[in-house]
């Protein structure tokens, strides 16, 4: 009788479970609904935050060829001036500048591996059954990545350039201490080193080859403090700049290259001076890259810069010249889109141009 009443007892449990069931079921469809509006919430998040990331390593890596080859005319002019200043006070600042673009360097490579193996990681984990919330998260750890921007790389280009033009400076005082306290023999070789200067200034202005602007649309200035003589400088150390007023077209900034006379015949590269700040902005420092690959070419090619570049290109006088100093830009800052002359060159021509940064 016992065991009866049990089993009678058991009834009623059994049939408030199975509508209990029946609830739960319509719960559940609302659940998955819910769950898979928030799965592709978390996706879109995540998608956006890649596109974010993947825009922020491409810039920075377009400045790291900069600062590369800024860090090598700096070793280089370091090397250079042993000797040759009345004290080690600028090459002190300079090695310690270098050193500090060296660490940078190191550190915006490896920033950029890490968010790259980071994106790998997480795309070879996602799927479809991905939960919303590590998908969230994944995103958010994306976007907290800590890759260096284009602009700060710029500045240390810029910083490593001050740095070189103050020991060239130095070594212009310590050149003319030298003179100073030479003797009248060496006051006489002066004389004549002038007249030599003289004539070769003469040639120059003879066989001078002036560069049409490299123009591109006005932006405006995205770094403040940015110095483009500095950033010239760095990149081309046989270059200086002048300023000029109302040297670019209304709405557009550019700049013109002098080049003529013999391999150490500095550069001359004209800015517009109405322009200053904006040549700190993306299409201001294609233009000084651009002006810099032509003070390069002049030191590579020397009096041969016309028909090397027409071997090149495939082009007739100035124009090839200016087509392979977008090349040369395009080669070192990257595909973009303010090339004047071209924004397409071969796998040959950058293989051709490359040289002239060395």
């Amino acid at each position: 009788m016992t065991g009866f009443l049990l089993l009678f007892a058991r009834i009623p449990v059994l049939v408030l479970a199975l509508v209990t069931g029946v609830g739960a079921i319509g719960t559940s469809a609302l659940t998955v609904q819910a769950y898979t509006a928030s799965q592709e919430a978390s996706q879109a998040q995540y998608a956006a935050a890649e596109a974010q990331i993947l825009a922020r390593i491409e810039a920075s890596v377009k400045q790291q060829a900069a600062l590369e080859l800024a860090i090598s005319n700096a070793n280089a002019l370091l090397a250079n001036s042993n000797g040759k200043t009345l004290d080690d006070s600028t090459r002190a600042a300079l090695t310690a500048a270098i050193a500090d673009a060296q660490t940078a360097l190191q550190t915006a490579t490896a920033q950029v591996v890490s968010a790259q193996a980071q994106l790998q990681l997480h795309q070879a984990e996602f799927s479809s059954f991905t939960l919303p919330w590590s998908v969230a998260a994944a995103a958010q750890e994306i976007i907290a990545a800590p890759v260096p921007s284009d602009n700060d790389l710029a500045l240390i280009v810029s910083g490593v350039g001050e740095k070189m033009k103050a020991v060239n400076d130095a070594q212009i005082a310590w050149q003319a201490e030298q003179d100073r306290v030479a003797a009248e023999a060496a006051r006489a070789a002066a004389a004549r080193a002038a007249a030599a200067r003289a004539a070769a200034e003469r040639a120059a202005a003879q066989n001078q080859i002036v560069t049409p602007p490299a123009s591109v649309p006005v932006a405006q200035p995205t770094i403040t403090g940015f110095n483009p003589e500095a950033y010239i400088y760095a990149l081309a150390p046989n270059s200086f700049v002048t300023w000029v007023d109302g040297l670019c077209a209304v709405g557009t900034i550019c700049g013109v290259a002098l080049v003529g006379g013999y391999k150490t015949t500095p550069v001359q590269i004209q800015l517009d001076a109405g322009l200053r700040a904006s040549y700190g902005s993306d299409p201001g420092k294609y233009v000084l890259t651009h002006e810099a690959a032509h003070a390069r070419q002049w030191w590579t090619y020397v009096g041969n810069i016309v028909s090397i570049s027409e071997q090149q290109s495939g082009l007739t006088g100035a124009p090839a010249v200016e087509f392979m100093a977008d090349c040369a830009t395009i080669g070192k800052l990257g595909n973009n889109t303010y090339g004047h002359y071209t924004r397409n060159c071969t796998a040959a021509q950058f293989t051709a141009i490359a040289p002239i940064w060395r």
